[in-house]
């Protein structure tokens, strides 16, 4: 069971590799000619950036999920997890979500005022744009903070048969809920 598991595994992971070293590139010669034209409007650009978020979301996942499930890649988990440094994976994995949904909520807000009636020229400004890059980056980054410092986010050492290791990430929710019912704002 664990073999095949493990050979599936391999072989996602493997796909998932080879679609992202064809198409990766391609994706960053082409955003990176749209970004710099002078002629490609703010909320394009904006587009642009989610795809790239999109991008350091799936690599992100991939260092923090399915990499750990990897015998040869012990010696790294095991290192953050004998310096107790599980909480920077975890930080990177928290902020790659959030950041991701954040770009996706400011298109959104975007496209609604755009779409009204009246005209809004400030969203087509690139104030509107850089605004939303700035919040973009800042916003996440305290969002994202509560979750490594509260939360008991590590990897748990599992034995397989065959008496090789392998690393899971664990995030008890009930660890992170009563911390954050523990933190008080009067």
């Amino acid at each position: 069971q664990i073999d095949y598991n493990r050979r599936l595994h391999l072989i996602t992971l493997c796909i998932s590799l080879l679609i992202a070293v064809i198409t990766y590139p391609l994706l960053v010669f082409t955003s990176y000619r749209l970004l710099t034209s002078r002629f490609t409007s703010p909320i394009y650009q904006l587009i642009i950036i989610n795809s790239f978020l999109g991008v350091f979301q799936i690599v992100v996942h991939i260092l923090t999920r399915h990499l750990p499930a990897f015998y040869e890649c012990f010696v790294i988990y095991d290192f953050l997890q004998q310096q107790r440094l599980e909480w920077i994976s975890c930080f990177f994995m928290v902020f790659s979500y959030i950041v991701r949904l954040h770009c996706t909520f400011l298109i959104a807000v975007n496209r609604f005022f755009r779409f009204r009636s009246g005209s809004n020229r400030w969203l087509r400004n690139d104030r509107f744009f850089r605004l939303s890059l700035v919040s973009n980056l800042i916003l996440p980054l305290i969002f994202a903070l509560p979750t490594p410092l509260f939360g008991d986010f590590h990897y748990m050492q599992m034995s397989m048969t065959d008496g090789r290791s392998v690393f899971f990430a664990q995030l008890p929710l009930a660890n992170l809920v009563r911390a954050q019912n523990t933190v008080s704002f009067s």
